[in-house]
């Protein structure tokens, strides 16, 4: 993974993360639950998408790429 996308994931999550322990500080602080407190999930389940496509992605260009290499085909 390009450490540009790494250093965004860390940024993303980790806001996520701060905003998601504050919110649940205030209610637990407040004594109630709101379940709009749980829109906070998509962004992880976003986190978690984003990384595993571009993961995917690249394994199946290199599985491809290692085939024909050591097949002793040439590409130009």
């Amino acid at each position: 993974m390009d450490i540009f996308v790494c250093l965004f994931m860390i940024v993303w999550l980790s806001g996520v993360s701060a905003i998601a322990a504050a919110m649940i500080n205030i209610q637990i602080s407040r004594g109630s639950f709101e379940p709009g407190s749980l829109i906070i999930l998509p962004f992880y389940v976003f986190g978690y998408g984003l990384s595993m496509g571009a993961f995917k992605e690249e394994s199946i260009k290199s599985k491809k790429f290692f085939a024909e290499l050591f097949e002793g085909k040439e590409t130009n």
